[in-house]
């Protein structure tokens, strides 16, 4: 399961990004036939999880700035090195926290039939790179963009 939310995640990219006139969140809500309220309720945990990552983010950047900084003098400090590795790896724990909070949240959402068009998606994610060199080669069209 968390192969195939994390595959959902990837597919959304940012809830902003539009494509045509929807969003990757619109386009993923249309396809599952999600209900209003679960339809609000992935945006709500779609919301949270970016900002969540967001701040997780800028942490990283900051500490890997830090790190970078310490490693660039001509004798490290071993100990505030290895913290600042420590620390780098404690904000990536936290990182798969907030995906697996998100993840467990979504799949929450999902009815059995949801969940079969999700596993569905899965499954032809698997063979886009066969579907791409298939097309690179003139044996089938190219994928479309999703229409509206």
């Amino acid at each position: 399961m968390k192969r195939v939310v994390l595959i959902c995640f990837a597919m959304l990219g940012s809830s902003l990004t539009v494509v045509g006139q929807q969003t990757p969140a619109d386009l993923v809500i249309q396809f599952l036939g999600f209900s209003e309220v679960s339809a609000a309720d992935f945006r709500t945990a779609l919301n949270e999880l970016q900002s969540s990552i967001s701040g997780i983010q800028r942490r990283v950047e900051a500490k890997r700035r830090d790190l970078n900084l310490l490693l660039s003098v001509e004798v490290p400090n071993e100990a505030a090195v290895g913290k600042a590795v420590v620390e780098l790896n404690g904000l990536q724990r936290e990182f798969q926290s907030a995906i697996q909070r998100y993840q467990e949240r979504f799949k929450g959402l999902l009815t059995p039939e949801q969940m079969e068009r999700v596993m569905n998606v899965v499954q032809a994610r698997e063979l886009l790179p066969a579907v791409m060199a298939f097309a690179a080669v003139e044996l089938v069209a190219p994928p479309s963009a999703p229409q509206n």
